[in-house]
């Protein structure tokens, strides 16, 4: 299910302290962390203008408003021309986001739930990928089990040999 996000609310919710660049720039890492775990597509909204350029991916979209229209009153009219919002997810703390995403059918998370959920899934990710790297020491351990294995081999292959030409 796409995830329409309301970048700076979610940002907020944060609770990120510093330059709101370096913080939608931090923001949009994680996103992209998420996004590898879950394999979702997401569409975040800023209000514009940036003073950094972000790039959008096929999986991750990144609008910025302008012309004077907000964030918010983007994500609404995208809202608006959908026919079927079931199967989108809001992201935003926003009420009126949020009572127009529900009158569209669309799934709808608060800012602070989502980062619950960010935060969960990318620890997850993280020791998992902890959990995958291998050692130098188990290197070696594994390296010393396959050496003895071949050891172990030529052994009973000699000991058959001399069994067979005994017998």
């Amino acid at each position: 299910m796409p995830y329409l996000i309301d970048g700076d609310n979610l940002l907020w919710a944060w609770d990120f302290e510093g330059e709101i660049e370096e913080g939608r720039t931090q923001l949009l890492n994680v996103l992209l962390r998420f996004q590898k775990r879950k394999k979702s597509k997401f569409i975040i909204f800023f209000d514009g203008p940036l003073k950094k350029s972000f790039s959008s991916t096929d999986s991750m979209r990144i609008v910025i408003s302008s012309g004077g229209a907000s964030a918010d009153e983007m994500i609404m009219e995208l809202l608006e021309t959908k026919t079927d919002c079931r199967n989108l997810i809001l992201v935003s703390s926003d009420r009126e986001l949020r009572y127009r995403a529900k009158t569209k059918r669309a799934k709808v998370i608060s800012s602070s739930e989502f980062i619950k959920i960010l935060q969960r899934v990318v620890k997850r990710g993280e020791r998992e990928e902890r959990e995958q790297e291998i050692t130098p020491l188990e290197v070696r351990l594994w390296e010393n089990i396959f050496k003895r294995r071949e050891e172990i081999g030529k052994k009973l292959g000699r000991n058959l040999r001399r069994k067979n030409e005994k017998g």
